[in-house]
């Protein structure tokens, strides 16, 4: 798994983690991601869509990704 792909399964794994816990609506959300160094600028990490609530874990690839697309740089 590349640097890219780890983060947009991180994220989406938190993401999944996030929605239910603030009653999110069903449908397609876009999560995105920055990182605030200590003074400095926010920078852009990376965004994924993400499907609430998701599909069943079943359909999910086998590198644990679900296979929806996302942005990324």
């Amino acid at each position: 798994m590349s640097r890219q792909q780890w983060r947009e399964h991180y994220t989406r794994v938190c993401a999944e983690d996030f929605l239910p816990r603030v009653g999110a609506l069903p449908g397609r959300w876009v999560v995105s991601v920055y990182r605030l160094p200590s003074g400095g600028e926010r920078q852009f990490v990376t965004a994924v869509a993400v499907d609430w609530p998701p599909k069943s874990a079943g359909s999910r690839k086998r590198d644990g990704s679900s296979g929806r697309a996302g942005a990324s740089t």
